[in-house]
């Protein structure tokens, strides 16, 4: 349960506001379908957010990563199961939620080297929702969202 409504997640909470559901699952699946950026990389992006903040919620692309990649995400930065253009979407991942302004040119370098400007892009508005979603949660104090 949240501290200002009885929810125990996100989509929960979302339900008791009906006119903003439908709106906000538009928005969210149309990050799914970002024809800049695989799939399967923007949900490994998004699981590790997920990681960085503790939460331990499913996350909603968890179903687009192999569990071997999943395994592999804790120690992304060393495991052969990741791969290059993988490596350079983490280590861009792990940057933002950190701290955006920390971002370095070769590292915004790096994903373009893979995607393109406008795969980056992609994957900057894409990192903005999964981490303004993971804030949320620990804002609302859902169950698995550590609340540090």
């Amino acid at each position: 349960m949240t501290w200002f409504m009885k929810a125990d997640t996100r989509e929960a909470v979302l339900a008791a506001h009906p006119t903003l559901a439908p709106l906000w699952a538009d928005f969210v699946n149309s990050f799914q379908a970002l024809p800049q950026i695989p799939a399967e990389v923007l949900a490994l992006c998004e699981q590790r957010v997920a990681q960085l903040h503790g939460n331990a919620c499913a996350r909603r692309g968890a179903a687009q990563v192999t569990a071997d990649k999943l395994e592999a995400l804790a120690c992304w930065h060393e495991d052969s199961r990741i791969t290059s253009p993988e490596r350079a979407c983490l280590e861009f991942t792990e940057v933002y939620v950190m701290d955006v302004h920390a971002i370095s040119d070769e590292q915004a370098n790096a994903v373009k080297q893979y995607f393109g400007e406008q795969g980056l892009v992609a994957l900057i508005q894409a990192l903005g929702l999964f981490n303004g979603e993971c804030r949320l949660e620990k804002l609302w104090q859902l169950p698995g969202a550590n609340s540090d």
